[in-house]
């Protein structure tokens, strides 16, 4: 295999090496949310590599906030099960850090959007 899939990259940066670095979160937080990406495929490989606490983390947070995204998240979540524990507070980066909080524009209350990577619109595979 030449390549590593997105699935595998989004595990290599929340593996044990990179053990809570906030900027490898953030990124497998946002290429989490990949076209690409099989749910049931990323939790199984944090099983097998051992970091489910933070992805685990990162679906609870998905799982909250973002908005029409609920199953993925789920599926992430149910996959995990028992797996991993919950992190102390203050650890891994604040939910914030994986979404654009707009706030109030024009007068209403916006809900939060998930960070997501930009596709390559040449691109067809991952």
């Amino acid at each position: 295999m030449d390549q590593l899939s997105q699935d595998e990259l989004a595990v290599l940066l929340l593996h044990g090496n990179n053990r809570n670095e906030p900027i490898a979160i953030r990124c497998a937080a946002q290429l989490l949310k990949s076209k690409y990406i099989s749910p049931q495929r990323v939790a199984t490989l944090a099983i097998q590599e051992r970091c489910e606490t933070p992805l685990k983390y990162i679906a609870q947070q998905g799982h909250q906030h973002d908005h029409g995204s609920e199953n993925f998240w789920s599926t992430i979540l149910d996959t995990l099960a028992k797996k991993g524990e919950d992190p102390a507070a203050g650890v891994l980066p604040h939910p914030s850090r994986f979404m654009i909080n707009p706030g109030i524009q024009r007068g209403t209350l916006q809900a939060p959007y998930w960070l997501t990577p930009m596709e390559d619109p040449s691109s067809s595979a991952p």
